[in-house]
């Protein structure tokens, strides 16, 4: 009777949560399997639209005096069921964003040509070779607001184009290799995540046993049948 009060007891003790405690660490091991994986999804910013007055103009300014190439130079619509132009162009060597040259056709629209931002720098012209390209562009005669300087990040000034919007013509810096850095990264992260593990995930625990012989203190080593 005494055994079975005590495994009644442990069964009501230990039952429940061990059990619930068992599928959510099941459920939590799965997902530190999978790293806390989530579907990532591919996106790519495509076009940036600069609001322009003519297009030949705005084209005849990026292709000669920054050297961009024409992507597209097609007939559209507009959503007021005009015929418009829908040109890209893109910087030489480029492989990501296009420039998308938008003519105004509004009034509201054509208050927004040359001062898309504000007053702030609105494009950002990333370079391999920074005094070159800055030598080019003045000989071509685009005109620099600010004279270049050296920041931590790169060289860089600021230019204008044809309507007064202004650019950074940017350089970065390059990254220090390291040979042995993406291994050390990699095993400081594991030094750092190993520890939090059996915080994270512990594992269930059991009651510790606590059959004892019956009749010890009469010296007899024989268990209870329970």
């Amino acid at each position: 009777m005494t055994c079975g009060n005590r495994r009644r007891r442990r069964r009501r003790r230990y039952g429940r949560d061990r059990s619930s405690e068992s599928g959510f660490c099941c459920r939590i091991r799965h997902w530190a399997r999978n790293d806390f994986a989530i579907t990532s999804m591919a996106q790519t910013l495509g076009y940036v639209a600069l609001v322009v007055r003519d297009y030949d103009e705005a084209l005849a300014f990026f292709t000669q005096s920054l050297g961009f190439t024409v992507v597209e130079d097609s007939l559209a619509k507009d959503r007021n069921g005009q015929e418009k132009r829908w040109v890209l162009v893109r910087p030489p060597g480029s492989h990501g964003t296009d420039l998308l040259l938008a003519r105004a056709s509004t009034p509201e629209e054509s208050s927004r040509i040359g001062n898309q931002t504000g007053g702030r720098v609105f494009l950002f012209l990333h370079t391999d070779d920074f005094w070159r390209d800055y030598r080019a562009m003045t000989a071509r005669g685009v005109r620099f607001r600010r004279a270049p300087r050296e920041e931590t990040y790169g060289t860089v000034a600021v230019f204008e184009d044809l309507y007064g919007n202004l650019w950074d013509l940017l350089e970065l810096k390059k990254p220090v290799s390291n040979a042995g850095s993406a291994e050390s990264q990699a095993s400081s992260q594991k030094q750092l995540t190993s520890p939090l593990l059996p915080l994270l995930f512990p594992l269930p625990r059991f009651p510790p046993s606590r059959w004892h012989p019956r009749g010890s203190r009469r010296g007899n080593s024989r268990r209870a049948p329970c």
